[in-house]
């Protein structure tokens, strides 16, 4: 984080780009962070389906039994 702050003041200083507006840095790093946070949420669903419905292997390598519903 402090290495992002440091790029932004640097970014501003140089007058290479607005920090915060249209077109600013600050806009286009929301903007990849929300990217980076939906498609970790995705992959988390996707991986919990892909158990719910396929089994999913426990910690000891075995394969899961079951349907994952509480039986």
């Amino acid at each position: 984080m402090d290495e992002l702050a440091e790029l932004a003041a640097d970014k501003g200083r140089d007058g290479g780009q607005r920090l915060m507006g249209e077109g600013g840095l600050l806009v286009e790093l929301t903007r990849e962070l929300m990217q980076a946070a939906v498609e970790a949420e995705m992959n988390l669903h996707l991986a919990e389906e892909s158990c719910r419905i396929g089994g999913c292997a426990s910690h000891s390598g075995a394969p899961a039994t079951g349907t994952g519903r509480g039986r």
